[in-house]
Parts: C-alpha cells; sequence; structure tokens
C-alpha cells in the first residue's frame, strides 16, 4: 500500500484498474485507492505483468502492506510465489474445537461499542465470528450471537438486602415495556479513511485551538445587480465567486488573517490561497485557488467549478487540497441563514457564510442581507484585527464595483 499523502497511514483498495496477467507500463493506472484525504489513483512505475491481487477491492490496510504482486514480462506469472508476511501463517490443528474453528480474539478487531456489549453480556470476542472486514467483528455479529444463542446479560451483585427490598419496591409501582424478541438490532457504519481523518483532525482544532467568532450582516443588492448584468453578457458567477474575490482582496489589507499557527509561531503568509470548502459522498475536502488576489471573478468561478467536480469525482492531486492560508465555507445555498465553522489547521481563520434574506433596513426600504461568521484563533488574532477584515469584507461586498474595478485602495477606511 502506497502512503499517496504526507499523513497518510491505512488506504481502501476502491476499484483495481487492472487485472490479473495484464502487461503493465510505466505511469499505468493500476488501482484507486482511498487515501485520508481523497479517492486517487495509484500509477505504476516499472514494466512487467500483473500477477497477483492479495487485497480485495474495498478492504483497508496499513501503508507499506503488501497488496499486489507484479513479475518480469516472460516469466510465469500464474505460478506466482507469494512472500511470507511477517504475521505467522496458520498451523492445522490436530484436534479441531468450537474455539479453534473461530479467529482468536486478538486476531479480531472491533470498536468501543461492540466490546461494551461483549461485556454486558459476558462473553468472549473469540466465540463470535466476525463479518465486517478481514478480521473485524461488527455489533451485529455479537447481536445475532445473543440472539441465537438465547444469552442473557449479566446481573449486577445484591448491595444488600434493605436496599434491594427498597429497589423492588420502587419498582413495583413503575410500569416497564420490555420487547420482544431478544436486542434490537443495529447497523455498524464503516468510517472511511477521509472521515476518519476529518473526525480527528477537527476535533483536535476545537480542543487545543482557543476559537473565537465575529459576526457581521452584508447587504447585497448592488451584488445581485452585478450579478445580472453579467449574466446578460453571458457571464454566470455565483456569489461565492464574489465572496471569494473580496476574501482574497481583505486578506491582502488585512495580511495579520493570512496566517499560520505553527511550532508556537504567528506564520505570516506572502500569497493568498483560499481552501474552499466542498462536499462529497465520502467528507469535506478543501481543494485550493491558489493566489486568489491575482484572479479576476471570473476565473475564480471557473477555477472553483473544476476543482469541485474533481473534489466530487475522487480525482483532485494532493498538490489541489493540501496547504492554503484562509478557508471559506458557505452554506447559503442550503438555505442555512447563519453557522460557525470549525478552523482548519495550521490556518488560523475559517469564514463562514449564511444565505441571503430579506429584511426592512431604518427608511423601511427592502433590503437583502447575508450573514457571515470568522471564526478565528485568538492566539494569533486579537478582536479588532478581525473587526478590520470583516469591515474591508463588507465595502468590498457591498459596493462591488469596486472589485470589478480593481480599486481595493479606495475602500480602505483610515485608522488613526
Amino acid at each position: 500500500m502506497p502512503a499517496l499523502s504526507p499523513t497518510m497511514t491505512t488506504g481502501t483498495i476502491v476499484k483495481w484498474l487492472k487485472k490479473e496477467g495484464d502487461e503493465i507500463e510505466p505511469g499505468d493506472a493500476l488501482a484507486e485507492i482511498q487515501t485520508d484525504k481523497a479517492v486517487m489513483t495509484f500509477e505504476v512505475e516499472d514494466e512487467g505483468i500483473f500477477a497477483k491481487i492479495l487485497v480485495p477491492e474495498g478492504n483497508q490496510v496499513e501503508v507499506g502492506q503488501l497488496i499486489a504482486i507484479t513479475v518480469e514480462k516472460g516469466m510465469d506469472w500464474k505460478n506466482v510465489v507469494v512472500p511470507t508476511t511477517t504475521k505467522p501463517s496458520a498451523t492445522a490443528p490436530t484436534a479441531a474445537t468450537a474455539a479453534d474453528k473461530t479467529p482468536a480474539a486478538s486476531e479480531q478487531v472491533y470498536g468501543l461499542a461492540v466490546r461494551r456489549l461483549l461485556e454486558e453480556y459476558g462473553l468472549s470476542a473469540n466465540l463470535i465470528k466476525g463479518t465486517g472486514r478481514p478480521n473485524r467483528l461488527l455489533k451485529s455479529d455479537v447481536l445475532a450471537y445473543i440472539q441465537t444463542n438465547n444469552v442473557k446479560k449479566l446481573t449486577l451483585k445484591s448491595e444488600g438486602a434493605p436496599k434491594v427490598a427498597k429497589a423492588k419496591q420502587e419498582a413495583s409501582d413503575v410500569k416497564v415495556h420490555v420487547p420482544s424478541g431478544g436486542p434490537s438490532s443495529y447497523e455498524d457504519i464503516p468510517v472511511s479513511n477521509i472521515r476518519g481523518v476529518i473526525a480527528k483532525r477537527l476535533g483536535e482544532s476545537k480542543s487545543s485551538i482557543p476559537h473565537s467568532y465575529a459576526f457581521i450582516d452584508i447587504k447585497i443588492d448592488k451584488l445581485n445587480e452585478i450579478r445580472s448584468e453579467l449574466k446578460a453578457d453571458g457571464i454566470n458567477v455565483s456569489i461565492n465567486d464574489f465572496i471569494t474575490k473580496a476574501a482574497a482582496h481583505a486578506l491582502i489589507e488585512c495580511p495579520f488573517i493570512n496566517t499560520l499557527y505553527q511550532n508556537g509561531q504567528i506564520v505570516r503568509m506572502p500569497r493568498v490561497d483560499i481552501s474552499i470548502a466542498v462536499a462529497t459522498d465520502t467528507g469535506l475536502i478543501t481543494p485550493i485557488i491558489f493566489d486568489t488576489s491575482a484572479k479576476n471573478v471570473a476565473d475564480i468561478s471557473k477555477n472553483i467549478k473544476e476543482l469541485a467536480e474533481k473534489a466530487r469525482s475522487g480525482r483532485l492531486k494532493p498538490e489541489e487540497f493540501q496547504g492554503g492560508t484562509f478557508t471559506i465555507s458557505n452554506l447559503g445555498m442550503f438555505g442555512i441563514k447563519q453557522f460557525s465553522a470549525i478552523i482548519n489547521p495550521p490556518q488560523t481563520a475559517i469564514l463562514a457564510v449564511g444565505s441571503g434574506r430579506e429584511e426592512l433596513d431604518a427608511a423601511l426600504q427592502k433590503v437583502t442581507k447575508m450573514s457571515t461568521t470568522l471564526s478565528y484563533d485568538r492566539r494569533a488574532i486579537d478582536e479588532d484585527q478581525a473587526a478590520d477584515f470583516l469591515a474591508v469584507l463588507r465595502a468590498m461586498l457591498e459596493d462591488p464595483s469596486f472589485l470589478l474595478a480593481g480599486r481595493l485602495r479606495a475602500l480602505r477606511y483610515s485608522q488613526d
């Protein structure tokens, strides 16, 4: 199993693209592998014959584990010898017993929920054969065993006659409905590599980074007018495209936001590379619009569409989603009015964008407002700096002609 990203520790074979016996050349796509970031294509580096598949599709193994064998051209690939692994091979037992017919507990993998269930019923894992991926014991396996063998839960030891009598008296006054047919069934949903890494990174971010939040409403009526004018000219750009462009310029104006927090130090980045949160079937991924401030709105729109399509089809390359200096997450298209997002370390800020809504202003005129929330790392960014960034962002989006004309400096409000 190759390491296709710096943080990859396990990989899942999504699909083998070659069959046993196929000739392979350098650069041929051998397999699609789900890493901790995306589904990526694994290409071979040498010519030869694809001799044997050792890990079937859908199985997850550690980086470095043997997944297939290739041989040189001209060799008898059908009779290839499989190298011995570091794990000892099982020897035939002299007398088969019930325990011998099932994998040892140490060889089976199971989660916390399964362990608790085993403890509740006083069961040992080596009594039950798992049906999950190789050597994985699922909760459904344990529940099926319990129901088939009519296993009862362990009862607690008595804590003394007075307490027991009192408990019985109290219990007699309570009517409890006990469902028949044994324990209800459950479904274990395997966690993909990507989902596992997302959970780990966001958990670490929320627990280790002191998140602070700043909110601001932005009027987008002029923005909608300009979008309509551009659409009439055959240029289709979204609100999110304008937000990305405005955020890029706001980061140029407020470089203290365009930073990373690494090894206890604040690192100010010279270039703005904005990550855009994209939802996929396997989890959230953040492809990057590199040098965002140097691109116009139409180029940003095209770039986002291309990267989003590649992300959803699992064709992103590592260099297209690893890095970034700032992240934008937009749920406005789903009708979400306002939310806050978790910082994507080592970045120090992320902008959450909600949907537009109609309100009456002080003159009782209808205006369309959009809520934005800046989550920022309090170790690296002060409250006034967050406010400064949002003020510049609002100024540009409330009069987007400045963005199109490139007159950013005219928007900068003076500060003593």
